[in-house]
């Protein structure tokens, strides 16, 4: 179910245009995510991860699709600690985020889906 939903936001946000203002607070918790983890607060990076998910559909601008991942979001959070890869292997999972603002920013609308494809997939093996 994530995972449509995630693809969902993503078909819509293709469908909009943004510019860095729009993003601050979305490229802010990306941000977030990095240096927590960088820290060693792998919680927070995580915590951080989920909020930048849940900014992304609040940019889509579906509310029903917002709150729906809001729903969604406490037991993803249980799946997510259940995780046992590395910081190190989670490092590059937080930085697809990264890759997601530069899709959205550069008008490049049709590399969201494989970015989040990608995003998605990273931990199918450590669970």
């Amino acid at each position: 179910i994530r995972r449509e939903l995630e693809l969902l936001v993503c078909r819509t946000l293709a469908e909009r245009s943004f510019v860095e203002s729009d993003l601050v607070a979305l490229r802010q918790l990306s941000e977030n995510c990095i240096d927590q983890l960088e820290k060693g607060n792998r919680y927070e990076a995580l915590e951080y991860d989920s909020l930048f998910h849940l900014e992304l559909a609040k940019l889509s601008g579906n509310l029903h699709l917002h709150e729906l991942m809001e729903l969604f979001d406490a037991k993803i959070q249980l799946l997510r600690l259940q995780q046992k890869e590395s910081n190190e292997g989670l490092m590059p999972y937080l930085m697809h985020h990264r890759e997601v603002i530069a899709a959205l920013l550069e008008g490049r609308p049709g590399d969201l889906l494989p970015i989040m494809e990608k995003h998605l997939r990273h931990h199918e093996h450590t669970i």
